[in-house]
């Protein structure tokens, strides 16, 4: 039985030599550069995905017929976006929309609602798909241990004189964020340029420090440029601009609409701190207006944030001119109210509160 299991053994063996140790050629030896087979192992250009232009795609497939496309010329790409004509007789103005970051230009959360809905009242809206935030390098590890290693004692030949170099990693460079951001901006403004009435860029989220910064760039050249920021806050990105630095350098009328607490620990974020900014340095037009959450149906929610955005924007914006006239004849039907009002809105002196005015005033405010 033994001379048989050796025979197997010795079999095994010689079938997985390589063949061409067999021809007289050694294992290891290169293969020769002139063979296809060689050319098959060259390197290949590596082909990343584009998800900016997969989503865009996937959403010019998507939208109803009501919507028009429109394939911006921004930089060396092209830019979807979504156009919706003024549904009146005549137009108010253009609404430039950039929306969120991880979102889209149609988003349902606002976005679509605005869009679809500020046409209804005159104007004519444009709405971006901008891109995500590019991914930054991270910093390299730093293979120092000069920290956590023992002073040398004497006699060690380690050499200390030229101490390993601290990392300067650079985010990424080229055709940066910021460039792109502005290249699209720029590219919308071209495109309604020739439109009548207003125009107002807003900016939901981190599009809005975007759209402050379109603004700032552009205000001296274009006249009627005006800001409507939503729930502004700050792009987690190295070239992202600040908010906190533009608001002061902006002359134009700013209308700061949030949700919920003011007890934000961004600094952007937190409207209590742009609004102690913007009296600080004397902004007359900026005027902030808090919106209070509302739980339940999304799209009651939607439809209530549209008419406060269109009522804001009619106030401070379209009918700017007669805010001084309204100023007075509220402070007029202030005085006229009585010095007494009953609990639970009783009538005082023959008036009933639902009818002084008090609802109306602070409406207004």
């Amino acid at each position: 039985m033994k001379p048989r299991i050796l025979t197997l053994l010795l079999a095994l063996a010689l079938s997985s030599t390589p063949l061409q140790a067999a021809e007289g050629e050694p294992a290891n030896a290169p293969a020769d550069p002139a063979t296809p087979a060689a050319a098959d192992t060259a390197p290949r250009e590596r082909i990343l995905p584009d998800p900016s232009a997969a989503i865009q795609a996937d959403l010019a497939r998507a939208l109803d017929a009501t919507t028009e496309l429109i394939w911006l010329e921004s930089g060396e790409q092209k830019t979807l976006a979504l156009s919706v004509p003024h549904n009146t007789r005549e137009q108010t103005g253009t609404v430039i929309i950039l929306h969120d970051q991880h979102t889209s230009a149609d988003w349902p959360e606002l976005v679509s609602t605005l869009r679809k809905g500020l046409p209804d009242k005159g104007w004519a809206t444009l709405s971006l798909q901008l891109p995500d935030a590019p991914w930054v390098e991270p910093p390299a590890r730093s293979t120092s241990t000069s920290s956590s290693t023992p002073a040398s004692t004497e006699g060690s030949t380690a050499d200390t004189s030229n101490p390993a170099p601290a990392n300067t990693a650079e985010p990424v460079t080229g055709n940066t964020y910021s460039t792109r951001m502005a290249e699209i901006t720029s590219a919308a403004l071209d495109q309604v340029q020739a439109n009548e009435g207003q125009l107002v860029v807003l900016g939901v989220g981190t599009g809005a420090i975007w759209a402050t910064a379109f603004v700032r760039a552009q205000e001296q050249s274009s006249k009627n440029l005006s800001l409507v920021l939503l729930d502004s806050r700050q792009p987690e990105h190295p070239q992202a601009p600040d908010l906190m630095t533009l608001l002061p350098e902006l002359s134009s009328t700013v209308l700061d609409m949030y949700h919920g607490s003011t007890l934000q620990e961004n600094a952007a974020a937190n409207p209590r701190n742009r609004s102690s900014l913007a009296k600080r340095n004397q902004l007359d037009n900026y005027h902030q207006s808090r919106l209070p959450l509302l739980p339940g149906d999304r799209k009651k929610r939607n439809q209530w944030v549209l008419s406060r955005v269109r009522g804001f924007m009619n106030t401070h914006i379209v009918n700017a001119e007669d805010q001084g006239k309204g100023k007075k004849r509220k402070r007029r039907r202030v005085a006229d109210l009585p010095e007494e009002v009953g609990p639970g809105g009783s009538p005082v002196n023959g008036k009933n509160t639902e009818d002084s005015g008090i609802g109306m005033m602070e409406e207004s405010i």
